[in-house]
């Protein structure tokens, strides 16, 4: 199965493989286990104790290593070296082996597989259990071999460097003709590391068998990548099992690509036996400590196992890729193969310098200055501006004091706040791209607040970008207090209101206001209202305890008293808060022994401006501002010269108009009471016109208001002109409308409206017309008399012409109005075309099924220019077979049912006739269009119905008794006459090629018949036969010279007899069977021998006929479902008559 990508990351540290062999050499394949020996396979388990022994194999003193025969206690150690500071952030361990050989006394462990294996670090030992997701079972010529692995990441970063070891691993000792039995371990560890190169890692886990039987292995490998531009240092790591050192054959290949790939040679330099059971270290050592680490095969190619027994089965190799690798490299071919020696894959590393990322880190505030309470967005973005990825990005902001927090928004990865700290777990950013973080805070302290922003990947140190940010006080609140007296005026004993307005005009909120209106000697209180607080009366003062205002709050108090004594009342009201002052505002109140009267009277008019003839509105306010009832109120307004009565309306009372005088009597009015009279007018001429209202009442002398309102004349008249050309493109002689509109689009009558419209040279007028109004005309010139037009009103001018001069036509019309200062001009332009003609007939019209129909198409010119490019197309119907097409002049070709006729240039007056021939295939009615087009002209078609039908065979005496319809086709080899023979041959001799066609016509009008056999049919009193027929044609063979054009002509007679079923009941015999070519196709071409090779294709029909007595009742076979038409030859069977000559 592919590898898998268990762990993979960009930063500065390394990959390293460590491991070891459970399986010492046996003598030979037969051999009992503990015969120590030179074969491939393992015949007794390694433990990490020199004094056990398993039978001859000696143990390995200077390793502490000893033999035994159970898998259940094997174990082998290993060192990991690491370079100081280093961190360990993943590790893999994994194991295989074989678990069981498929022979005679062979050993089956496949219970044992999942079982857990022993694990020791520097900080102890462990059990493991197998991750099944990498449980594969691996096929060895027969035998079965297993991988295991698991992540153990958290005990190797807690175990740091030095010894680790494995056992407990399944593996067979059992006598094995494959020499397949192994057991072994690879810990594979990514640490990071400051001092080392800045990398990109990847760790892969695999099942890759390889065989000999097999053909390579490519393995994809990806989500890596090399510097984008200079040298690149890479290595690969790999761990397999079962690879030996006496067999050649496996080699390892690597490149970007299936089509690039470099063979790599294995630490000790061989290419051809890359796996030899060899444990390499990072600098291409074996290390002599790790468990019978003195005990070792000889590379080489081949290598060779030591006499006494050597660790077997297991390979791990570092070596260099970097020749191998390209620049912006993301993913990479492996090809593992063999003609010898097997193996398998397990594990699987690639590491690559690169260059760091840069990590760019810009924040910024909006706005640099604030108030208090107000919002600050800081913006900070983070780029990658370096050679590769950014991983594990994390930003961080701790706000400082005097902001709160609102909110955090990021275009990648997750954003969170905590702490007073705003965290956002970017996570990887690409080389190029950069992210965005907006963070919203509202200042809550004036002053100056700096804040940072600092951020962090996997492959860099912390970077930093800060903002400094001026809050400014909020500022102070503004009270404001205005006191109103109503009325200002007021009688003894009688009611007045204060009205008191206290506002914050400032920029904060004022906290404890208060209001306080000491009442003034001479009045008494009545009661006191506010919108926002309590209010109070302690028999002296009014008191308001507001409480807090906001910027732009206003309070409104109500204050009634009665005044007790006449004279002068000053009243004074105070406002404070705990911020500002106290702030003042008094009334003074003229207190008088009796009620003063007074009627007031307000106008206005609008529109002001007015227009003369538009309505003009008078709107008049008469009012009781006293204490008092006032009664018989009467409003008279006398209308100005000027001004024409429309109508009055009033609200209360009644309102009339009598010579120009309007009059409303309106009645009582209350105190404070206002009614309104609303009189419209019309304006007839401009100027001022000054209107006066007068108001009168039983209490109060007349009172008056004037208004003076401007009255603007009428606005003039504005005329438009549209023309039109219908078509604006036409052909020659033809017609063509002119359409003048002309518009009032002003506001007042337009008089004496003229319209003139010269016609240009090639139009003659055919007809006028005109909307409204009457026309002359004079030569090319018409004049259309339209009168007045109203505003919003059109009158029409239509000329119809026709065109007799070919190009671009302009037409111009002019309109004048008397009440319009100027002209207005229209234009429209004709295109006239040069005329091209088509006209289509048939050669007979009805025709029969079967027979020729011929289609004559003329094409014309009828102008005196030239038309060039002309085109012509007919689609044939599909009920009809296309024969062929002759044309006069140019090209044609056939697409489909699509006949195409390139004529080229047409002369002025010029005409060429096209003729395609076809077949009706079905009667009916058959419809054909022609269409023809050229590059100055509008196309044009011509379509003509032709009616198929049959002949009436009912009411003939010679009945159809059966019709075959056959196809031939068949090549001939024909000898070339000798003087077309030289003719080839000087061709040939000159280096040109000699074009062959050929034209194939029957040679007589029917085939000869000879009946070969009858045949019986499952049909009452019929019966088949096999007839043979003997056809000829004449074919004419055109030989043309490519370079000099000359040619040479000759005609062949061919034969071709075929064999044809239909149905012959006796009496009939050849007599009655006619036969003939109807359809015939030929190809030719010159053989190597210069010969004619002819390729004919044709179609037969046969028919057979009798002749009947009408009064006698006859049975006819029907055969054609048995001799089916071939779909090439196509043809209409005649209809029989079934009430007369039934089929049986």
């Amino acid at each position: 199965m592919p590898f898998i990508l268990r762990f993979s990351t960009i930063t500065r540290g390394a990959i390293t493989f460590t491991g070891n062999s459970l399986g010492i050499s046996r003598a030979s394949r037969f051999s009992p286990a503990c015969t120590p020996g030179t074969a491939d396979a393992i015949g007794s388990f390694i433990i990490n104790n020199p004094n056990v022994m398993c039978g001859t194999v000696p143990p390995s003193p200077a390793t502490g290593g000893g033999t035994t025969n159970m898998y259940m206690i094997n174990f082998s150690t290993n060192s990991l070296v690491l370079p100081p500071g280093s961190t360990v952030v993943y590790a893999e361990l994994v194991w295989g082996g074989t678990y069981l050989i498929n022979t005679p006394g062979g050993e089956d462990l496949s219970a044992r597989l999942n079982d857990p294996v022993r694990f020791s670090t520097p900080a102890g030992l462990f059990n493991i259990q197998p991750e099944t997701f990498f449980n594969y079972a691996v096929n060895i010529q027969g035998d079965l071999g297993y991988v295991r692995s698991a992540n153990v990441t958290a005990l190797v970063a807690g175990g740091g460097a030095g010894t680790y070891g494995a056992g407990k691993i399944v593996g067979t000792l059992v006598p094995d003709p494959n020499t397949t039995s192994f057991a072994g371990w690879t810990l594979g560890v990514v640490y990071v590391n400051p001092a080392l190169p800045f990398r990109s890692m990847n760790l892969y886990v695999g099942n890759v068998p390889i065989q000999a039987i097999s053909p390579p292995v490519n393995e994809m490998i990806g989500n890596f990548q090399t510097p984008s531009f200079g040298p690149i240092n890479g290595r690969l790591l790999v761990s397999a099992q079962e690879g030996d050192a006496s067999i050649t054959g496996d080699f390892v290949r690597f490149g970007p690509n299936l089509a690039s790939l470099t063979t790599i040679p294995q630490p000790a330099g061989f290419t051809n036996n890359f796996f030899q059971s060899l444990i390499y270290d990072d600098n291409g050592n074996i290390n002599p400590t790790a468990t019978f680490g003195d005990r070792n095969p000889i590379p080489g190619q081949p290598g060779t196992n030591i006499i006494e027994g050597n660790r077997q089965g297991w390979d791990i190799s570092n070596v260099s890729i970097s020749n191998s690798l390209v620049n912006g490299q993301t993913s990479a071919a492996l090809q593992f193969g063999t003609n010898g020696d097997g193996y398998t894959v397990n594990l699987l590393a690639i590491q690559i310098d690169n260059i760091p990322p840069t990590l760019l880190v810009e924040k910024n505030s909006f706005p640099d200055t604030v108030t208090v309470g107000e919002e600050i967005v800081y913006t900070i973005v983070v780029s990658n501006d370096g050679d590769s990825p950014l991983v594990n990005t994390i930003l961080t902001d701790p706000l400082p004091p005097g902001v709160t927090f609102q909110s955090v928004q990021t275009t990648q990865g997750t954003a969170s706040f905590a702490a007073g700290t705003v965290t956002v777990n970017i996570g990887t950013i690409p080389v190029g791209q950069n992210v965005t973080v907006n963070i919203t805070v509202i200042a809550t302290m004036a002053g100056l607040i700096s804040n940072t922003a600092s951020a962090q990947a996997n492959q860099t140190g912390i970077i930093s970008s800060s903002t400094i940010n001026t809050v400014n006080p909020l500022p102070p609140p503004i009270l404001e207090i205005e006191k109103l007296d109503f009325p200002s005026i007021v009688a003894v004993n009688s009611e007045l209101v204060f009205v008191i307005f206290v506002s914050n005009i400032g920029g904060s909120t004022a906290t404890n206001v208060v209001m306080n209106d000491p009442l003034p000697a001479g009045t008494t209180f009545v009661s006191a209202e506010s919108d926002q607080g309590t209010i109070s009366f302690d028999g002296t003062t009014i008191t308001n305890d507001i409480g807090s205002l906001a910027p732009g709050e206003t309070v409104v108090i109500f204050i009634v008293v009665i005044p007790t004594v006449t004279g002068t009342v000053l009243n004074t009201a105070t406002t404070f808060s705990d911020e500002t002052s106290p702030q003042s505002s008094t009334t003074e109140t003229l207190v008088i022994e009796e009620p003063i009267l007074e009627l007031i009277i307000s106008k206005f008019a609008g529109p002001d401006p007015a227009t003369v003839g538009e309505e003009l509105i008078y709107t008049i306010v008469v009012s009781n501002e006293t204490t008092e009832l006032l009664t018989g109120v009467e409003v008279v307004d006398v209308l100005p010269p000027g001004l024409v009565f429309v109508s009055a309306e009033t609200t209360q009372g009644t309102v009339t108009e009598a010579a120009g005088t309007v009059t409303a009597l309106i009645g009582a009015l209350a105190p404070g009471q206002s009614e309104i009279i609303t009189i419209a007018v019309i304006p007839t001429a401009p100027g001022i016109v000054t209107n006066t209202a007068t108001a009168t009442s039983d209490q109060t002398p007349p009172v008056s208001s004037t208004i003076e309102t401007t009255v603007n004349a009428l606005p003039s008249a504005f005329l438009t002109i549209e023309k039109l050309a219908e078509p604006d493109l036409v052909t020659l002689s033809n017609e063509v409308t002119f359409q003048v509109t002309v518009c009032n689009m002003g506001e007042t009558v337009a008089t004496n409206v003229v319209a003139v419209d010269t016609l240009p040279i090639g139009v003659e007028v055919t007809g006028i017309q005109v909307s409204e109004g009457t026309f002359a005309q004079a030569g090319q010139t018409i004049t259309a008399s339209f009168g007045a037009i109203a505003p919003g009103s059109c009158a029409n001018l239509t000329i119809e012409a026709i065109v007799t001069t070919v190009g671009t036509l302009t037409n111009t019309a002019v309109v004048t109005a008397d009440n319009v200062e100027d002209s207005e001009t229209a234009t429209a332009d004709v295109t006239v075309l040069q005329p091209l003609a088509i006209s289509k007939q048939a050669s007979s019209n009805p025709v029969l099924v079967g027979s020729l129909l011929q289609y004559t198409i003329s094409v014309a010119n009828l102008g005196e220019l030239p038309l060039t490019n002309v085109i012509v197309r007919d689609v044939i119907p599909p009920t009809v077979e296309f024969v062929s097409v002759q044309s006069e002049g140019g090209t044609c070709s056939v697409s489909g049912q699509t006949v195409t006729c390139l004529l080229g240039t047409l002369e002025g007056q010029q005409e060429q006739t096209i003729i395609i021939t076809v077949i009706p295939l079905l009667e009916g009615v058959v419809t054909n269009t022609a269409t023809a087009q050229a590059d100055n002209t509008p196309p044009v078609t011509a379509t003509i119905t032709t009616l198929v039908v049959r002949p009436l065979e009912c009411i003939s005496v010679s009945k159809l008794f059966d019709w075959v319809v056959t196809r031939s086709d068949f090549i001939v080899e024909e000898s070339i006459p000798e003087n077309c023979r030289a003719f080839v041959e000087q061709a040939i001799a000159g280096g040109r090629q000699v074009l062959v066609s050929c034209n194939a016509v029957p040679a007589t009008g029917e085939c000869s018949i000879t009946v070969v056999k009858r045949l019986p049919l499952p049909i009452i009193g019929s019966q088949a036969a096999i007839v043979l027929t003997t056809c000829s044609a004449e074919v004419t063979i055109t030989l043309t010279d490519s370079g000099t054009g000359e040619t040479c002509t000759f005609t062949l007679l061919v034969k071709n007899n075929e064999k044809v079923s239909l149905c012959l009941p006796l009496p009939l015999d050849e007599s009655n069977i006619t036969s003939q070519i109807f359809d015939i196709h030929c190809a030719a071409r010159i053989t190597e021998s210069l010969t004619i090779e002819l390729q004919l294709d044709w179609c037969l029909e046969l028919i057979v006929k009798f002749t009947i007595p009408l009064m006698v009742e006859a049975t006819f076979c029907q055969p054609r479902a048995l001799i089916p038409i071939p779909e090439s030859c196509s043809i209409s069977l005649p209809l029989q008559c079934p009430t007369i000559f039934p089929f049986v």
